[in-house]
Order: structure tokens, then C-alpha cells, then sequence
């Protein structure tokens, strides 16, 4: 049985064989390492979040995942940090996300 080759492996085969320039699979992987991380993330925090989170945004870059949107607490904040950081593969977090304003009028 032959073990099935890396699409990445032949597509770089095929690049060499035309002189192509493309990018070497270690960055390649590396992306799709960030892509997983972020929708791992997601996944997570939609498992253990109420619906509400579900304006969360999430982006990953060389493993260091950034947090947008809007929570109504600083606990709430915490958490969601904690959580991402939780995440195999992450190596920092920024949470850039927003504390709701809370109107003390009736």
C-alpha cells in the first residue's frame, strides 16, 4: 500500500516542474495552523458561551489569537480570555473586547 502523499508535497512538484513560485509548505502549514486555532476557538467558545457571544471575533496570527466584540462584564471578559488561551496552539491573547455601558436611567 502506497501512503498517500501531502497535496502541498505535489503541488510543489509540479511548481518546480514549471518554475513556478510558490509558497514553501511550511508557511503554507503554518496558516492553516492559525485557521485551525481560530475556528478551534470559536467552536469552544459557542460550546460554552450563551448565544449571545456569537458577535465574538476571532483572529489568529503565527498562534496569537485577538478577541473583538462586546461582553457585559469584566468577568465575562476574563473568561472568554481564559478560555482562548486554553486552546491547544495558542501562544498569547489580546482581548480587544468592549464592556457594555450600563444606563443607570429607568
Amino acid at each position: 500500500m502506497r501512503k498517500a502523499r501531502h497535496p502541498l508535497d505535489l503541488l510543489g512538484s509540479i511548481a518546480s516542474m514549471f518554475s513556478l513560485n510558490i509558497p514553501q509548505k511550511e508557511i503554507v502549514d503554518e496558516s492553516l495552523d492559525d485557521i485551525s486555532i481560530t475556528a478551534l476557538v470559536e467552536k469552544i467558545l459557542l460550546h460554552h458561551l450563551p448565544m449571545s457571544y456569537i458577535k465574538i471575533t476571532v483572529e489568529t496570527k503565527n498562534g496569537v489569537v485577538k478577541l473583538d466584540g462586546t461582553v457585559k462584564n469584566w468577568s465575562e471578559k476574563n473568561l472568554i480570555t481564559k478560555i482562548a488561551n486554553d486552546v491547544s496552539g495558542v501562544k498569547m491573547v489580546f482581548n480587544n473586547m468592549n464592556i457594555e455601558r450600563v444606563s443607570l436611567s429607568n
